[in-house]
């Protein structure tokens, strides 16, 4: 373990070398106590975060944001799932523009307890990950309490949530951005775009008006905090929020409904929806919400991570469309 007086450490490649000193001004600024042991952080794609032990607790330090704006809007996020909803949430959020540190802005916040839901699933058997995803469900279904007048994303500007005047247009505008992204390094194919323009035109009548929610947008087993409860497990916290807008909590169900077994995705959606019922055309929205998601990771992988090997668009869209869609209507799923 790390603290003052050490030398100098790579915590992570965005990160770069920082020693004790740094961290421990970083921890004055914010009135936090004196740092006793600093650890990189076991998880993350992007390397952003390091974990603090000071004479006052554990803490989470965040920086070299990925976009200038991205702690910030991070803070409004914690702020209303903090206020509005009954899902914990690392909070204060304390964002420090003051880049004399480390060359760059930061944030830190208290660490949550528990463990990650992707540790806890992958040293899981059958019945386990069953009861960890009605967890994942129900933790889900109280993100959602945060409810909005409006839907619309977050303005860098305003340093707030703003409004659109339409959802469907807005929804459709933000996955011909996404196709746009994946189109500028030539990451899809002939078959890819005609698969793409088919779906849209089957499926953008069922983008109705939504009862606007925070959506995180990844909210995934990787960026959520469970323990033990029983023979069940209960949440406590979400983190990772740079993704999230204000819309539609439908479509906060697709990164997890597309990844799992058909009993995982039945439960999951079984507790999810005794508190927020589907509303109807729910399986075209989802199709959609699936396909968005996607063209994003599909852009990442081609560009950065390499998450789907030498699959192609279409094998990668077409059977995560196929699982979404079978869970709208399964067994115990609740329909308004």
């Amino acid at each position: 373990m790390s603290g003052v007086g050490d030398p100098a450490r790579t915590y992570s490649t965005r990160l770069g070398r920082i020693d004790s000193a740094q961290l421990q001004q970083a921890c004055d600024l914010f009135d936090v106590g004196t740092l006793e042991a600093a650890e990189p952080a076991s998880a993350g794609v992007w390397g952003q975060n390091i974990l603090l032990t000071t004479s006052r607790g554990a803490f989470v330090l965040r920086g070299n944001p990925i976009v200038p704006h991205q702690l910030r809007k991070e803070r409004v996020v914690a702020e209303a799932i903090n206020d509005r909803s009954s899902l914990p949430v690392a909070w204060p959020y304390l964002v420090s523009e003051n880049t004399e540190p480390f060359g760059w802005s930061f944030a830190i916040m208290p660490m949550l307890p528990g463990t990650t839901g992707s540790q806890l699933w992958e040293s899981a058997e059958g019945p386990g990950r069953v009861a960890l995803a009605e967890a994942h469900g129900e933790a889900l279904a109280c993100l959602h309490e945060a409810e909005f007048a409006s839907p619309g994303p977050y303005d860098p500007e305003q340093d707030t949530f703003t409004t659109v005047d339409h959802y469907a247009t807005w929804t459709l505008e933000r996955v011909g951005s996404l196709r746009s992204r994946c189109r500028a390094i030539d990451a899809l194919t002939p078959e890819s775009e005609r698969y793409i323009d088919g779906l849209i035109d089957s499926c953008a009548d069922a983008l109705t008006e939504p009862v606007p929610v925070l959506v995180h947008h990844d909210f995934s087993l990787g960026n959520t905090a469970y323990e033990p409860h029983g023979d069940r497990y209960r949440a406590r916290g979400v983190f990772d929020l740079g993704e999230a807008h204000i819309g539609d909590g439908e479509e906060d169900l697709v990164r997890f409904l597309f990844r799992r077994k058909r009993a995982e995705r039945e439960v999951f959606m079984a507790a999810y929806t005794v508190r927020h019922p589907l509303r109807p055309d729910a399986g075209d929205r989802l199709a959609l919400y699936t396909l968005a998601d996607l063209l994003f990771m599909w852009e990442v992988s081609t560009r950065v991570t390499g998450w789907f090997g030498d699959s192609s668009f279409v094998d990668v869209v077409t059977p995560a469309i196929d699982a979404v869609r079978r869970a709208a209507c399964g067994p115990g799923v609740r329909l308004r």
